[in-house]
């Protein structure tokens, strides 16, 4: 097991919200101020595995275009260390990296730190007075004389460190929110959007942020609300999905499809608005992370259900569906509506008819009554009766047996239901 620190080249503010794509590497994850994320590998072999998740990484970090370095350690505050200091390892780095273990889940700055603050640089101070100036240097000195002239802190960093133990890890909760938002005016113009083909450039980068957060949550959405705003006004616009969807050009393409509408029915003009938001309203599980890569229709129902969705963007509600069969006298309620293929399984009606034999005797064999049978065959196994009503014999009803007899044939017997006299009617073959 391996603790990864994730460290961003500059803070973030909303680091909450990208520390939920680090669940792609492991449910167990916490941060660190606005520019660190550790992450909790459960791997036995690490031999090409942390060039693996370097890119993986990069893949996930693309749509908001960030960066940062991975170090990697035993525990949490080894990994901070080795990541603020930038050398090979702990023992090499200067008593100022033991920050990492006095504050390993927030800033020394911060309120509530400050008597380790104070007790961290006064130790600091002293060390260096003693001509201890690397983390080797502070292992070799004896316990005895940490308390009393250094303090209870650093007493138990230096035992932490021996004993290659961490502190307990803050939990780390999802947000209730799921939002994305960008800013519609150029950077180097400063002119803002104009038209719909333009609006469509910040739209993909937005839905691809949007995206890349619910897939790491294993989330789809069923409900949006899409944000225009300036400095005057804000004006919003919710859009409910038929089908839950979690694709990023998927949901491009009904939201493009939403505002093109709104644009032509004169309720929304994109040239008066400086700022775009998305936030995801109603979430429910991605029914299509998981892929069957044995299943050839896979990908197809994924695609059908965003066909569904932009379907009934489009045309309405009540257009686009699928048909469900079901067994009612009444035509009008034997069929409902459905927003899903319907897997109905074909019966199989050739199973359910019996076999019939190959050869059909006419007229009829006389053979008797139950009893005379053993004069003719000696009967082995029975199959239960067919009752038949022929029309050669004026629709009476008759019983039908087949028999396996001991000489390995099979024949059709037909006993008469008012007489009880059996004939022998055909063979199978």
């Amino acid at each position: 097991m391996k603790i990864g620190c994730f460290t961003f080249t500059a803070p973030l503010p909303k680091l909450h919200s990208i520390a939920e794509l680090f669940f792609a590497f492991s449910p167990q994850i916490t941060t660190r101020a606005n520019q660190h994320i550790y992450v909790r590998f459960e791997l036995t072999h690490w031999q090409g595995k942390i060039a693996e998740i370097t890119a993986h990484t990069a893949r996930l970090l693309q749509p908001f275009s960030l960066r940062g370095n991975w170090t990697f350690g035993e525990t949490a505050e080894e990994a901070l260390l080795l990541s603020l200091e930038s050398v090979p390892d702990l023992e090499s780095a200067h008593i100022e990296a033991l920050r990492a273990y006095f504050a390993p889940f927030t800033l020394l700055d911060d309120v509530g730190s400050e008597s380790k603050k104070k007790q961290f640089l006064k130790g600091c101070q002293w060390l260096h007075q003693l001509g201890v100036h690397r983390i080797r240097d502070f292992l070799k000195l004896p316990q005895e004389m940490l308390a009393p002239r250094l303090g209870i802190f650093w007493l138990e960093t230096a035992a932490k460190i021996r004993a290659g133990q961490g502190m307990p890890w803050p939990v780390f909760e999802l947000s209730e929110r799921v939002s994305e938002a960008i800013p519609l005016t150029d950077p180097e113009t400063h002119t803002g959007c104009q038209d719909l083909e333009q609006f469509q450039f910040y739209l993909k980068r937005t839905v691809d942020r949007l995206s890349t957060r619910l897939h790491t949550r294993q989330q789809a959405v069923l409900k949006l609300e899409l944000k225009f705003s300036n400095k005057k006004q804000i004006q919003r616009f919710e859009l409910e999905l038929a089908t839950a969807q979690s694709q990023s050009l998927e949901l491009q393409k009904i939201i493009t499809q939403r505002i093109g509408s709104l644009a032509d029915r004169g309720q929304l003009s994109l040239g008066v608005y400086d700022f775009f938001e998305i936030e995801a309203r109603t979430l429910t599980r991605d029914r299509y992370l998981q892929k069957d890569f044995w299943n050839s229709h896979a990908g197809v129902e994924e695609q059908v259900s965003s066909l569904i969705a932009r379907l009934t963007e489009k045309l309405g509600k009540e257009k686009a569906f699928f048909v469900e069969l079901h067994d009612h006298y009444q035509p009008e309620l034997a069929w409902s509506r459905t927003l899903h293929p319907v897997k109905k399984k074909i019966p199989d009606v050739f199973k359910k008819i019996p076999q019939r034999p190959t050869r059909l005797l006419s007229p009829r064999i006389r053979l008797g009554s139950l009893a005379d049978l053993d004069c003719h065959f000696k009967i082995i196994d029975w199959a239960p009766p067919e009752r038949l009503r022929l029309f050669s014999m004026a629709w009476r009803e008759s019983d039908f047996f087949k028999i396996q007899t001991h000489d390995r044939r099979t024949l059709w017997l037909e006993r008469d239901r008012h007489d009880g006299v059996f004939y022998l009617r055909g063979y199978f073959d």
